[in-house]
């Protein structure tokens, strides 16, 4: 299973990575269990990259509203200060695209509007689409090439 989060706090940005074949409770663990205090990312936009290899069939609707139950606990909670973050999945073309955007859909509906969010073919799109200057790319890459070695995510 291949499922990382880690926070890049100089352009307030929460990533999250998903390559492998997935496991539904290893992800939920990890987002309930984060290495760094969630309080910090309050307001910091994400991005999630799906690997075009990665195997999402653990991944039913269940599982998916566990998953997103999880992230309202830890990132939307009532006490965190009112702000509205933008959302913007990477993935490449095909179900596994299909599902981040069910996804996307069902994490808006769940945390009342607080976030805005849209699926991209590439990280390009993503980047732009937050507002962030370009600049930022190889940086991420290089983090996403050290995460997920051997994988497509960082091309």
């Amino acid at each position: 299973m291949g499922y990382s989060l880690t926070t890049f706090k100089s352009h307030q940005i929460l990533l999250e990575l998903i390559w492998g074949e997935l496991d539904p409770q290893e992800m939920e663990f990890t987002i309930l269990n984060p290495r760094f205090d969630v309080r910090m990312t309050w307001g910091f936009d994400v991005i999630s990259v799906i690997d075009c290899e990665a195997d999402l069939n653990r991944l039913s609707p269940d599982a998916i509203a566990r998953v997103l139950e999880a992230d309202r606990i830890m990132f939307y909670p009532p006490e965190r200060p009112a702000c509205r973050t933008k959302f913007a999945g990477v993935c490449a073309p095909g179900i596994n695209q299909l599902l981040l955007t069910y996804a996307t859909t069902l994490s808006e509906y769940m945390n009342s509007g607080k976030e805005e969010s849209n699926v991209f073919d590439d990280l390009e799109q993503a980047i732009r689409w937050l507002g962030r200057s370009e600049s930022i790319l190889p940086e991420l890459r290089h983090d996403l090439n050290a995460i997920c070695r051997d994988t497509s995510i960082g091309s």
